[in-house]
């Protein structure tokens, strides 16, 4: 998980140091996971001193707008989440979504590229 957010992050930012991608789009990502990354860290501190817990809908829903990099660091790096089947499918498919609309926004840009030659 943490090479996959890592490789996510840095594939954008060299989209962004190539102009192949706004930069508002790194910032977006950046800044959605780093707030992925502390509500999940928050949950997993919650949930180790028996304290009320962020709702999965909530952490999800993180994950869906664009946080899913840093929830992904998070799960690795405090080990939460990362067995309970129920909660990672709906993960999964936002990350897929998102892995999805970064293809599509790179053939987008690569296509409307003019030719070199």
């Amino acid at each position: 998980m943490i090479i996959f957010a890592l490789v996510f992050y840095l594939l954008l930012a060299i989209g962004v140091a190539l102009n192949w991608l706004p930069l508002w789009l790194l910032v977006g990502y950046g800044g959605l996971g780093l707030a992925a990354f502390v509500v999940f860290a928050l949950d997993k501190r919650a949930a180790l001193k028996d304290k009320p817990r962020t709702a999965e809908i909530k952490l999800w829903l993180l994950a869906l707008v664009g946080g899913f990099g840093g929830a992904m660091l998070a799960m690795a790096l405090f080990r939460h989440k990362t067995s309970k089947r129920g909660f990672l499918w709906p993960f999964y498919a936002a990350t897929l979504l998102h892995l999805l609309l970064a293809l599509g926004a790179f053939y987008y840009v690569t296509a409307a590229a003019p030719a070199q030659g």
